[in-house]
């Protein structure tokens, strides 16, 4: 079942979550992995997931330290995230991907961390905001701007920098008190379709 568009209060299973861009389709077992799709596995190891879709899982470490595949002729391509009690892993085919999630600290100084790590258009979207949103958007945009490092492969190393362009970025669906981010190359205009598979599915 397909819903574009749809939003909803995050954490409640049973309907759709909210996304930037894209459709999303709730599945517990992925169907074949197509260029147009992101699937991601909630509670999965990158082994668990990867399994789903080549023989062999074994992992290296490949340009700028991102994790690939070491047999790539398959195109799959993975990226893995976790904070707190939560990982995830993003899984595309013939495109890169990154993910990235955070568990909102209330507590932390984020104005001092936006100041170092944030470009000004970044930061701009931080004025304004009431105090009781700003842990939240603080990670909506930290979270899509490490997603589209990773799916580049610049990592942390690129954190002072403004985040490539060129990504089509989606809104994770997460439980409450965690937001998350994923990016991928898309090649269709208006996104790319997230498929969730949550651990007690498979």
């Amino acid at each position: 079942m397909s819903h574009a568009g749809s939003k909803r209060k995050r954490g409640n299973p049973q309907s759709p979550p909210s996304c930037r861009l894209g459709a999303i389709v709730m599945r517990a077992q992925p169907p074949p992995l197509d260029p147009g799709q992101v699937h991601i596995w909630i509670g999965a190891s990158p082994g668990d997931a990867l399994a789903h879709y080549v023989d062999r899982t074994e992992i290296e470490t490949g340009a700028n330290g991102k994790p690939q595949l070491v047999e790539r002729s398959s195109g799959i391509a993975f990226n893995k995230s976790d904070s707190g009690e939560l990982i995830v892993v993003a899984v595309a085919r013939d495109r890169e991907v990154g993910v990235d999630i955070e568990r909102i600290d209330v507590g932390r100084n984020i104005d001092a961390v936006a100041a170092r790590f944030f470009s000004r258009a970044e930061s701009l979207q931080l004025d304004g905001v009431d105090a009781a949103e700003r842990p939240r958007r603080f990670y909506e945009i930290w979270t899509a701007k490490e997603a589209r490092l990773k799916a580049t492969g610049r990592g942390l190393s690129g954190l002072a920098s403004d985040a490539p362009q060129g990504l089509k970025i989606v809104d994770l669906d997460l439980p409450d008190g965690y937001v998350g981010c994923v990016a991928v190359e898309s090649p269709v205009a208006n996104g790319p379709t997230l498929i969730y598979s949550h651990r007690n599915d498979w």
